[in-house]
């Protein structure tokens, strides 16, 4: 049976309803037409909507962007004084253990001019193990908790003893974090990511993986999700310079 959408903005054009059959879309025109046209079919008032096709991310971390969905927000953070306020709620507040997952800060606007360093992350935090993002999520503030988890950073190129760590120690760093995670702790970051893409309207998305990002068996976890069914579709890609045969055998581009 045809679903026939109608009291919308259809893109492309003047249409108002749109008529969908056998997962295509059969026709575009007014609404009383199509409700001549479709009389058996299940009416949709989309109440005004713009109906448009379904968006594709072209590049997504999908564990990572999870994670921050449950995790801690720093993006609104408008002082360094307000981002250490807000680790030291979260890790009060918090019902679960583990590693405190956290994204977004930019001392670039802050008026204190810099970011926070070890000692002030663990005096919010406590022996908690943290992670913290920049907003480029190329470099992190972390505690001292976490750094006890990744020896290899020490030393390594991008290391600070107090403030931010990247390069190859933040590799380090965050490759240790993700460790900390459970296939449980994975599951659920993955399936909050994609259930918040498909209500925005986007059907599928682009899964950059790799060692350094998130590890073979976070991909071959969020592949099999996608397997399994629903929305979005995952295209998965392994970035390394290695044999494509790794790539394949990850069920990767």
């Amino acid at each position: 049976m045809a679903t026939l959408l109608v009291n919308g903005r259809i893109h492309g054009g003047s249409a108002t309803a749109m008529a969908v059959a056998g997962g295509l879309v059969a026709w575009l025109g007014g609404d009383d037409e199509g409700r001549a046209r479709f009389p058996d079919a299940a009416v949709v008032d989309v109440a005004g909507g713009f109906v448009a096709p379904a968006f594709v991310d072209a590049h997504v971390h999908v564990t990572s962007s999870g994670l921050l969905l449950a995790g801690l927000d720093l993006t609104g953070c408008r002082s360094l004084a307000e981002c250490l306020a807000a680790l030291r709620g979260f890790v009060t507040s918090r019902t679960t253990t583990g590693v405190v997952w956290g994204h977004g800060w930019d001392e670039t606007a802050w008026p204190e001019g810099r970011p926070p360093t070890r000692a002030e992350v663990d005096a919010a935090a406590g022996d908690v193990p943290v992670y913290l993002s920049r907003v480029d999520v190329h470099s992190a503030v972390v505690s001292t908790a976490l750094v006890a988890l990744a020896p290899d950073a020490r030393g390594d190129v991008g290391w600070s003893a107090d403030g931010p760590i990247s390069q190859h120690a933040h590799h380090h760093v965050r490759g240790a974090a993700r460790a900390a995670l459970t296939p449980v702790d994975r599951r659920a970051a993955q399936s909050a990511f994609l259930a918040h893409a498909a209500s925005l309207g986007v059907a599928a998305v682009h899964e950059c993986a790799g060692p350094d990002v998130s590890g073979t068996d976070d991909l071959t976890e969020l592949l099999a999700l996608a397997a399994a069914g629903g929305t979005p579709d995952v295209v998965g890609y392994w970035g390394e310079r290695t044999d494509p045969a790794v790539a394949a055998r990850l069920g990767a581009r």
